[in-house]
């Protein structure tokens, strides 16, 4: 089993000129917009820029490495993965520039991008995906129902902005819900930018709602130049419409969510490990989303997502973290808020949850049914082919 890590060894020591830039390198990119780059770079600052290699070395005698404790998991490890290919010949001369967080509660927008100056002077646009903020989940769970999210706004404004830097070959990536900003921003640019875009790469990231994207503006980019990848078990990467086809690949998780993060996935020398289709667990979970989804009104799915977020918010958490420095204060605060919910919005949500399990339950019953007579239409042809060739051996 082969990741980006004996990727690294593979061709680490190739230049960009040596061998292109492709979606393992792309991928790599969307990670390291993970990394808070403030403590080497201005706030978008497009002629403010510095190398992989220094922004390393500069991490290093900032300690930056080493004070993790703050950090979730993942970004510990997007961290460790520009340590790990700063010093590698391919990656060190790569210019980072343009480094942007914009983070508002009020306005529930979650948003983080940098760009990468390639060695031919390409420039690499990468959009930070959710982090741990509550806001940048819900401004997920938006997608489902808003036209434009706060993050997909500002993904356009800042590729208007940053393709002043040159005019050289574009091209977008992200991972998660930064693929899916990535793609937005691509096909809402103006034909110029469009004509400049090479390739943009969506790692595992949503869809759209019909209202936010049309098939027609897909078109005006060239779906072939969206490549989309999701994992066997996706959990994120099928939900909503997408109208370019995707690519499954393989990771070596066995669960869904840890096959979210691309680090898991399998790879070749210069691509990932292609499967034929995602597993039946997540066309499951596409239908029943799917199913639920378009059987409810924008304000039911409205009143959901902010009596969610609301109670989760109740305690003070700004985090997922913070809803687990104290439990029991934070359990209090839910119970205290939901007690002090009105009636009639506490009836609507249960009926939303219970519709979503009835669904759920029906899609469940359809798909064993459906397993059920695919089985017994092997086993009888099985059996066929078995009795017309023990009666053809008696004939002859």
């Amino acid at each position: 089993m082969n990741t980006f890590y004996d990727y690294l060894h593979w061709r680490g020591d190739l230049t960009m000129e040596q061998s292109s830039l492709n979606e393992i390198d792309s991928m790599l990119f969307s990670m390291l917009s993970y990394v808070n780059y403030t403590p080497v770079l201005k706030e978008f600052n497009i002629s403010d820029k510095i190398t992989l290699l220094e922004t390393s070395k500069k991490f290093e005698e900032l300690g930056v490495f080493e004070n993790t404790d703050k950090l979730f998991d993942f970004d510990k490890e997007c961290l460790e993965i520009l340590k790990l290919i700063a010093p590698k010949k391919r990656y060190s001369n790569i210019n980072l520039i343009g480094y942007k967080e914009h983070f508002k509660i009020e306005k529930e927008t979650q948003f983080g991008a940098i760009c990468y100056i390639l060695e031919d002077e390409s420039v690499v646009v990468s959009y930070r995906g959710t982090d741990e903020s509550l806001i940048g989940w819900k401004e997920d769970f938006a997608m489902s129902f808003s036209d434009k999210i706060g993050s997909q706004k500002h993904g356009l404004e800042y590729l208007n902005e940053v393709v002043k830097i040159n005019n050289k070959p574009l091209y977008l990536t992200g991972h998660s819900k930064g693929g899916n900003v990535a793609v937005y921003s691509a096909i809402k640019s103006s034909k110029k930018i469009q004509d400049r875009i090479v390739k943009v790469y969506n790692f595992d990231g949503p869809g759209f709602n019909s209202k936010a994207v049309t098939k027609e503006e897909y078109l005006n980019l060239s779906i072939d130049k969206i490549v989309t990848l999701v994992p066997q078990s996706s959990i994120v990467g099928i939900l909503l419409q997408h109208e370019e086809p995707y690519s499954v690949v393989f990771s070596s998780k066995k669960t869904g969510i840890f096959q979210h993060y691309p680090m898991t996935w399998e790879v070749d020398t210069s691509s990932f490990i292609r499967l034929d289709e995602v597993d039946n667990g997540t066309q499951y979970f596409d239908k029943t989303m799917h199913t639920f989804l378009d059987g409810l009104s924008e304000d039911d799915l409205t009143l959901f997502i902010n009596t969610l977020f609301s109670t989760l918010q109740a305690g003070g958490a700004i985090t997922l973290r913070d809803l687990f420095k104290a439990p029991g204060k934070t359990l209090s605060a839910i119970h205290k808020y939901c007690s002090e919910t009105p009636t009639e919005t506490k009836k609507q949500v249960e009926k939303i949850v219970k519709a979503f399990f009835k669904i759920s339950g029906e899609v469940a019953k359809k798909e064993s049914q459906k397993q059920f007579s695919e089985n017994k239409t092997k086993v009888v042809n099985k059996f066929k082919d078995n009795f017309e060739l023990q009666l053809n051996e008696l004939l002859s």
